[in-house]
């Protein structure tokens, strides 16, 4: 990878362009972006959402993975238990990573649970809770090693 690319963290486009979706077209033109998906040279591995302790899935998270899932996709939840300021640390950082920061970060990294998205009705969103789903790793490193290799 481009060291210039792998050192961005976050598109300040991106966010304008989804305040401005939000803000100037009309109720119920709804979007998502998706967090962050796992490719490799033969295409989509699988759709993972990342939340930090406390957050919740939203009505249209649910609605998209539902339909990720009718098309074959395999959709996880990623929770970490980051703390806010560290996060806003490296978010502050100009949107680059400072490398003297990733020894912390990993130990964060390592900690993180990941649980595999299971069909939920739109209707009852409010009540989704995230340890209701399979709890699937909790090294995040480890994880995804064994997803793309079996």
């Amino acid at each position: 990878m481009i060291e210039s690319t792998k050192n961005l963290c976050g598109s300040p486009s991106r966010d304008v362009f989804k305040f401005l979706h939000k803000h100037l077209c009309p109720p119920g033109w709804w979007g998502l972006d998706g967090d962050f998906i796992l490719i490799d040279k033969n295409g989509i591995i699988a759709k993972l959402e990342f939340k930090n302790s406390g957050e919740k899935l939203t009505w249209a998270e649910i609605v998209a993975y539902n339909d990720e899932l009718k098309h074959g996709f395999l959709v996880f939840i990623v929770r970490a238990r980051i703390p806010y300021d560290f996060m806003m640390k490296i978010k502050d950082l100009s949107r680059r990573l400072d490398p003297a920061m990733l020894d912390e970060a990993e130990a964060y990294w390592r900690k993180m649970e990941i649980f595999r998205y299971e069909y939920c009705d739109p209707d009852e969103w409010k009540g989704v809770v995230i340890d209701d789903f399979e709890k699937v790793g909790d090294d995040f490193i480890e994880w995804e090693h064994k997803l793309r290799n079996g």
